[in-house]
């Protein structure tokens, strides 16, 4: 209701020097045309106090001002058989230069699709140790491939001249470079296969929604 986006608004003020972000469902559209798969012209109350506090505040609907043309959509209505956006990040528009991307991705698992906002923010950060996955000890792929370069390491280096602590602390220095290459393999397959998925939903939704409205192209 207004009611609501004016007590989130209010508190705005209190964050001066702050960079902020509101993200989130906020069960409405911004854009009557663009925002419904079925474009309507009427007005509600709690858009245009929305949009006047955005305004107010210097807050702007991030994937809108990337995409002023762009139809994209966030929640599928089962009861209208109908998509819409009403999941937004509203950006404070100190951080627009921040931004790299803002992204919609399919529909998997609620009735909402996810929003992903990418942003290059300066912090530093300190130097941080490396550390084991604890999980990968479960693998039986990953407990055989590091009990093979153990081998392999000693095999070729426990030749009884070197101290036993200098080829612990080489050995552990080859292990974890193991290690680390193992998980990047993993997690590039991983990805690989995450994204032929979401091509194959990204198809199968696209196919969905030109059946429900055969005369809109999306």
């Amino acid at each position: 209701s207004p009611i609501f986006f004016q007590d989130l608004f209010n508190v705005v003020p209190d964050w001066v020097g702050s960079n902020i972000i509101i993200g989130g469902d906020l069960n409405l559209i911004l854009d009557p045309i663009l925002d419904r798969q079925h474009p309507q012209s009427n007005s509600f109350k709690n858009r245009e106090s929305l949009k006047t506090l955005l305004q107010s505040h210097n807050m702007v609907d991030i994937w809108r001002l990337l995409y002023p043309d762009g139809r994209e959509y966030s929640y599928f209505s089962a009861v209208h058989k109908s998509y819409s956006r009403i999941d937004y990040f509203l950006l404070d528009s100190r951080l627009l230069a921040s931004v790299s991307s803002c992204k919609y991705h399919n529909i998997h698992i609620s009735d909402h699709a996810p929003v992903l906002l990418n942003l290059k923010l300066d912090f530093k950060k300190g130097r941080q140790s490396w550390r084991l996955n604890n999980a990968l000890l479960k693998e039986k792929e990953f407990v055989s491939y590091i009990s093979d370069e153990i081998k392999s390491f000693l095999n070729s280096n426990d030749k009884g001249d070197v101290d036993d602590s200098m080829l612990w602390e080489a050995m552990k220095a080859v292990i974890r470079g193991c290690i680390i290459s193992f998980e990047a393999a993993k997690c590039k397959e991983s990805k690989l296969r995450l994204d032929e998925i979401d091509d194959l939903l990204t198809t199968l939704e696209n196919a969905y929604k030109l059946k429900q409205c055969p005369d809109t192209t999306i």
